[in-house]
């Protein structure tokens, strides 16, 4: 969702339809910084997926020890 928003924000299009990832980097367009967004917004993927998770785990063993 974070990432998403980013993504929208940031006006990344594509040249085209395909695997994402790395694979990606060949049909996002370079317009506006195209393949920098690319490669920002899965990072804010991948980050955001890592802190959510640590954080969901932190809080659910929080509760299960009470």
């Amino acid at each position: 969702m974070v990432a998403g928003a980013y993504v929208y924000l940031s006006k990344l299009t594509a040249i085209g339809f395909g695997t994402t990832a790395l694979p990606g980097f060949a049909i996002a367009a370079s317009d506006n910084h195209g393949h920098i967004n690319y490669l920002v917004a899965h990072l804010i993927a991948l980050l955001c997926g890592a802190l959510f998770t640590l954080a969901y785990g932190a809080f659910k063993s929080k509760r299960s020890t009470v």
